[in-house]
């Protein structure tokens, strides 16, 4: 009998893993990053750390953050709760932590110098120049209570740095973090995020925990809220994203039950579909092709869905952690190779969750 079950045992291990799932032999190492090379049908770990010429896994991390350089599609940085930031320059295969030790609440890359490098702790902003073999503290926030929510760099005119806070403050950098001016407070909401349209850097938005998406035309000079003002279910649930689309003033903001997609700089917004209706799917990880606005990949706590064709159809599969999705990215250089970060569900900053 005993022999019966082994080989039964063993006999749906290996359909599982040709199936290309992964097989979960206890959740302790099955954390950590995963990825696809054909847009969620398969997915494999990625879990090596490079430590003084030995591998190690970082199955037991809980990634926060996934940032590719725009220059490179091999070269990405995963941000976790309490080991810090990681590297890998060849596509995932391998990772090396560069800075330790911390929770990376976000990351920024510079646009020209590909060793200037912005890591958000939830209380100071830490830079290197040197490709991570110095960091350096170039904001330290000093009020009790308050975090830092999210740092985003001007693709076009990288000298500016963007900060956001908790307490609802956007700040300003002219001299890529040296000094900083505060140019706009939301009262009574926490920003969770600051993005800036690819096209156009004047145009940037925030997106709040739960009073919706304000707009800035002129670089954060002016703003004005350009949330949807006839339903509850835009600012009433919590943030999960927010991002530039593929044409100039195309945006997809996205909470924990629903997404909507403006193609107006927020002026008018409409309600993607969803496999499951409004308010049974939490919606924790997104990602947009980011040269086709109709492909959207979304992940739940143990699933991942895919439209092609705007949210008409999806399909749905497992995802390959017993841990829940965090955050997902995209190659822009291959649409079809996708990155996903899990960590434990409602692990993540109290200030988006």
């Amino acid at each position: 009998m005993h022999r019966i079950f082994l080989s039964l045992f063993a006999l749906s291990a290996l359909l599982l893993l040709g199936a290309g799932c992964t097989l979960k032999l206890g959740g302790a190492s099955q954390g950590g990053i995963f990825k696809t090379l054909d847009s969620g049908e398969n997915w494999v770990p990625k879990q090596v750390i490079m430590v003084e010429g030995k591998k190690k896994s970082m199955g037991n991390d809980q990634i926060t953050k996934l940032k590719i350089d725009a220059r490179n599609g091999k070269r990405v940085f995963a941000g976790t709760v309490s080991n810090g930031l990681y590297v890998t320059e060849d596509a995932g295969e391998t990772w090396n932590n560069v800075l330790t030790k911390v929770y990376v609440q976000d990351v920024a890359l510079d646009s020209v110098s590909r060793c200037v490098v912005y890591v958000l702790t939830q209380g100071q902003l830490l830079k290197t120049t040197d490709c991570a073999k110095s960091w350096t503290v170039t904001y330290n926030e000093t009020r009790p209570n308050t975090a830092l929510t999210s740092v985003e760099s001007d693709p076009l005119q990288p000298e500016i740095v963007y900060l956001t806070s908790s307490d609802g403050d956007v700040l300003k950098s002219l001299d890529r973090g040296t000094t900083w001016t505060a140019i706009y407070r939301l009262s009574n909401t926490s920003i969770s995020d600051l993005v800036i349209d690819r096209w156009d850097s004047n145009l940037i938005y925030v997106a709040t925990k739960d009073n919706g998406v304000f707009r800035s035309m002129n670089k954060g000079v002016s703003w004005e809220d350009v949330s949807i003002k006839n339903t509850e279910w835009f600012s009433h649930y919590p943030f999960r994203w927010i991002g530039p689309l593929s044409q100039k003033g195309g945006l997809l903001y996205v909470n924990s039950q629903g997404m909507y997609k403006s193609q107006s700089m927020g002026s008018s917004w409409e309600s993607v579909p969803l496999l499951t209706p409004e308010g049974e799917a939490v919606i924790l990880a997104v990602a947009v092709n980011p040269q086709d606005d109709d492909e959207i990949f979304y992940a739940t706590q143990s699933t991942f869905y895919r439209t092609t064709d705007g949210g008409a159809h999806w399909v749905s599969r497992h995802l390959p952690s017993d841990r829940a999705a965090e955050v997902m990215l995209i190659d822009p250089y291959n649409i079809a190779t996708v990155y996903l970060g899990t960590s434990v569900y409602k692990a993540a900053s109290p200030f988006f969750r």
